[in-house]
C-alpha cells in the first residue's frame, strides 16, 4: 500500500517527535527502526527507482508483525507524522517514501501453501512468491518484475503474464489481513468486513490501512513456452497494427506484450508466455510473423513455469537469491545482482485499437 489516511493533525500544526520519542518507538518494535545518522540509513531510505533518492525520511521502520505495524500507525497519528507504507518500493509516483515515517513490511514475507490456497506475507517479493509456490506445483497470477512487493501489486489490481487465463492478482485474493488507522487488525473476506475486502481488491485506491497478509486461490502449473521476437524498426507501424488484432484473436492461454524502444537503437519486440507446448506456440507466432514480416531475431523456449517467471523477470541465468537487490536489509540478499533503475511511467487502459495514423504517431514519438 502506498499511503494510509490517518485523520491526524497536519505535521505543520503538531510538534515534531523528539529524539527520545523516536528512540522509544524503535525500542517498542520487534523489527527495527533506522534513523538518519545510522549506518544503514542511506540504503534503507532508497527505493528501487533512483528518481526519489533526494527524499530523506525521518525514520524507516522494518515491521516484523502486525503489532509493529499498529505501533507505527499509532505513533504517526499521535505525532502528526506523515506515514508512507512500503512493500517493494516500486511505486511510479514515489508513494513508497516520504519525509515522515516509512513503514516497511519486507520482514513479513512468509509464503505457505495448503489445499489449493496460499498465504503470503505483505512484504514478500514476487520472485520469492513464485519460487516457494513452485515447490508445490502451483502459482498465482502476478507480475514479472521480481522485486515488486505482493502488496502494491495486489491492492492495485495486479496485471501479469497469465492474466488472460487466470485473471488479475486481486481476482484470486480470497482474504486480506489489514491494520486500520485506529490500530485494529481485521481479517477481511467475502463474509467478514466485506466492504473493506471489496475495497482492497482494487476499489479503494490503496488508502484504507496497512495490509499485512493475503490469502490467495492458486492454480496448478505445468511446462509453458516463453517467446521473444524482434523486428527492424522499419516494421514498427505494421507490427502495432498486426499485433493489436492478433493478440485479441489468440487463445487465452497466450499472453503477449509489445515493446517499442529507442534505447541503444530503435527496436520492436513482441514477447510473452504461452500456457502450453512449444509447437502450438510456434504455430500462433508463425501467423504473427507472416503478417508483420521477417523477424530479425527470435527466442522460443519451453520450460518449467518457475523458470519461465525467472526469464520474464530478467533472471534467466540467476538463482532466486541472486534475483534481488544486493544488501543486508530486509528484502535484499547478500548475493543479489539486480540493479536499481531510473524511470518514470504511467498506465493507461486502451478501449479501442490504435488507428494507422495513431500507430504512426506513436512510432514517431518513440523514435524522437
Amino acid at each position: 500500500m502506498a499511503a494510509l489516511a490517518l485523520g491526524a493533525a497536519s505535521p505543520s500544526s503538531s510538534p515534531r517527535p523528539t529524539p527520545a520519542e523516536w528512540t522509544a518507538l524503535g525500542r517498542g518494535l520487534d523489527g527495527g527502526l533506522v534513523r538518519p545518522g545510522d549506518a544503514s540509513y542511506d540504503a534503507a531510505r532508497r527505493l528501487f527507482n533512483t528518481a526519489f533518492d533526494s527524499v530523506r525520511p525521518a525514520g524507516v521502520a522494518y515491521c516484523a508483525n502486525p503489532s509493529d505495524v499498529a505501533e507505527c500507525v499509532a505513533f504517526a497519528r499521535r505525532m502528526g507524522v506523515p506515514l508512507a507504507v512500503r512493500s517493494g518500493g516500486h511505486s511510479y509516483a514515489g508513494w513508497s517514501t516520504g519525509t515522515g515515517l516509512v513503514l516497511d513490511v519486507s520482514r513479513m514475507n512468509k509464503v505457505s501453501y495448503s489445499a489449493g490456497r496460499a498465504v503470503v506475507g505483505a512484504g514478500a517479493k514476487l520472485v520469492d512468491v513464485y519460487a516457494k509456490l513452485a515447490a508445490h506445483g502451483v502459482s498465482i497470477p502476478a507480475g514479472s518484475c521480481p522485486t515488486v512487493g505482493v502488496s502494491g501489486l495486489t491492492l492495485g489490481g495486479g496485471i501479469g503474464v497469465v492474466s488472460r487465463k487466470y485473471g488479475l492478482t486481486c481476482d484470486v485474493m480470497e482474504s486480506v489481513q489489514i491494520v486500520t488507522a485506529d490500530g485494529r487488525l481485521l481479517t477481511c473476506d467475502a463474509e467478514h468486513e466485506p466492504d473493506l475486502y471489496w475495497a482492497c481488491r482494487g476499489g479503494g485506491g490503496g488508502n484504507l490501512g496497512v495490509a499485512v497478509s493475503f490469502g490467495f486461490r492458486t492454480h496448478r502449473t505445468r511446462e509453458v513456452t516463453v517467446f521473444f521476437l524482434r523486428w527492424p524498426w522499419a516494421r514498427a507501424t505494421k507490427a502495432i497494427e498486426v499485433w493489436q488484432s492478433w493478440s485479441r484473436a489468440v487463445p487465452d492461454e497466450l499472453w503477449s506484450m509489445m515493446h517499442l524502444s529507442s534505447d541503444g537503437g530503435t527496436k520492436v519486440q513482441i514477447g510473452g508466455l504461452h500456457l502450453g507446448g512449444r509447437a502450438e506456440c510456434e504455430r500462433l507466432l508463425d501467423r504473427l510473423a507472416s503478417a508483420i514480416g521477417p523477424v530479425s531475431s527470435s527466442f522460443v523456449k519451453q520450460t518449467s513455469y518457475g523458470h519461465a517467471m525467472m526469464i520474464m523477470g530478467g533472471c534467466s541465468t540467476f538463482t532466486v537469491s541472486q534475483c534481488h537487490r544486493q544488501g543486508s536489509l530486509p528484502g535484499q540478499t547478500r548475493d543479489g545482482r539486480l540493479p536499481r533503475d531510473f524511470f518514470s511511467g504511467r498506465s493507461h487502459m486502451a478501449y479501442a485499437p490504435l488507428s494507422e495514423a495513431g500507430a504512426r504517431t506513436l512510432v514517431a514519438q518513440v523514435a524522437r
